[in-house]
């Protein structure tokens, strides 16, 4: 039988400046701003950004997670877009091995340094690991799955059995290294949509939730 367990919303923004969210870098002027605002992202500009304001998702510039891991089989399926949101759903269904299903989506195009954002709100029943992540790669053989990253910048990982609080850290596997592990406490996340911000520079990493920074890592 298959059941709908709940739903990750994705929603409003997601934006790259070079900003990424729902995705969007920026201009002065029109057209999404980054939520932060005590930070100085003024010499960003917005190269990229996607509203979710279709009926579908923009497969030009999007990937479907397909892959097989942990505990969950990712289906495009399970995505789907309208109302300015992305919607994931989480079900409990036999699919590759597994007992129950995901999904998510991975941008076409490549970026590196900039400030990425999000707004997203997360799944309320537990079992589930939602995140916001960039990952580097040696090649694209792999590009809807989650393994072959050469390192990971974690912006948000969140398990739904813990409704007020994420983690984030930065993952490198050549050669072996995590730091940054740190956990947030934060209202229920489950209630409302909240923005995630990373902003990649070649000298560091600085981590944001609702516009406050939360973690800076050289």
């Amino acid at each position: 039988m298959n059941k709908t367990a709940h739903m990750f919303w994705i929603s409003g923004i997601l934006f790259l400046t070079v900003l990424l969210s729902a995705c969007s870098t920026f201009t002065h002027g029109r057209g999404p701003r980054p939520f932060v605002t005590k930070v100085n992202l003024s010499d960003y500009r917005l190269v990229w950004s996607d509203g979710f304001n279709g009926n579908a998702v923009n497969t030009d510039e999007w990937h479907y997670r397909t892959d097989n891991s942990w505990g969950s089989t990712q289906l495009p399926a399970n995505v789907s877009e309208a109302d300015g949101l992305l919607r994931i759903d989480l079900r409990k269904q036999d699919a590759g091995g597994k007992h129950y299903t995901g999904g998510g989506i991975i941008t076409k195009r490549h970026f590196e340094f900039g400030y990425y954002e999000t707004r997203m709100r997360m799944p309320a029943s537990p079992g589930w690991h939602t995140s916001f992540w960039m990952a580097g790669f040696d090649n694209m053989k792999s590009p809807t799955g989650a393994s072959g990253g050469l390192q990971e910048l974690d912006c948000c990982e969140q398990d739904s059995f813990e409704q007020s609080s994420y983690t984030h850290n930065i993952h490198m596997r050549k050669p072996a290294y995590l730091t940054g592990w740190t956990r947030i406490r934060t209202p229920n996340l489950t209630q409302g949509f909240h923005v995630w911000g990373c902003e990649f520079t070649p000298r560091h990493v600085r981590y944001f939730f609702d516009g406050q920074m939360v973690g800076v890592y050289d």
